[in-house]
């Protein structure tokens, strides 16, 4: 009974040693929010078994880089990679999206306030032909008008100014890669005059909704 309680007072002495707090100055840990900003967090959007090493060294080859880069894996789904220039980041986000063998290589901000453990990414960004537009409804306001609706507006490739006319208008969007995509939309001009656009995705590899 005397070693029963023993054994029952040191967990509970033990469980309070642990719920002390360890108290970290930010400013003890601003290097590395620094180093932070070279970084991105990377996931390949897969069930299937695959081989990491090839996987990272293709992505090294793919996004030819000016400067080095390196890639850490931070679990079994997820990698930091850091670059040695922030441009060469830029550049690789700038072109994305990516694959590896026909699946979606998510890509997002390194966040220095998530666990490993707590890692999650479910946005990529896409550019979206827009085919079937009115031909008066071929500018950048419509363009983002559709590109909000489709997800989250990042830009319009409006080469030639604020009018582009063609077969499609082209749009970036930053996707929730857990919904469906979209393949068409209902467009409105006015009070009577309505169209279909379809939506084709470019660069489009595989993944589950």
């Amino acid at each position: 009974m005397t070693d029963s309680l023993g054994k029952k007072y040191a967990s509970l002495s033990l469980t309070e040693k642990e719920s002390e707090e360890v108290v970290v100055e930010i400013n003890q840990v601003e290097e590395v929010l620094y180093r932070g900003e070279n970084c991105l967090i990377m996931q390949l959007l897969t069930r299937k078994h695959y081989n990491h090493e090839v996987f990272k060294q293709t992505m090294r080859k793919v996004w030819r880089t000016v400067k080095g880069v390196k890639i850490r894996d931070l679990n079994s789904d997820f990698n930091l990679v850091e670059f040695e220039d922030v441009k060469d980041k830029v550049k690789v986000l700038r072109e994305g999206p990516w694959a590896f063998n026909k699946q979606l290589v998510l890509l997002k901000e390194f966040d220095g306030l998530v666990q490993a453990n707590g890692l999650t990414i479910v946005h990529a960004p896409f550019w979206v032909r827009i085919y079937d537009l009115l031909l008066m409804a071929q500018n950048s306001y419509v363009g983002k008008l559709i590109g909000n609706l489709i997800g989250d507006f990042l830009e319009v490739d409006l080469a030639k100014g604020e009018v582009e006319w063609g077969e499609f208008m082209r749009v970036r969007v930053l996707l929730d890669i857990s919904k469906p995509l979209q393949r068409r939309k209902k467009l409105k001009l006015g009070d009577e005059n309505y169209c279909w656009v379809r939506l084709v995705y470019e660069r489009l590899p595989n993944f589950c909704y």
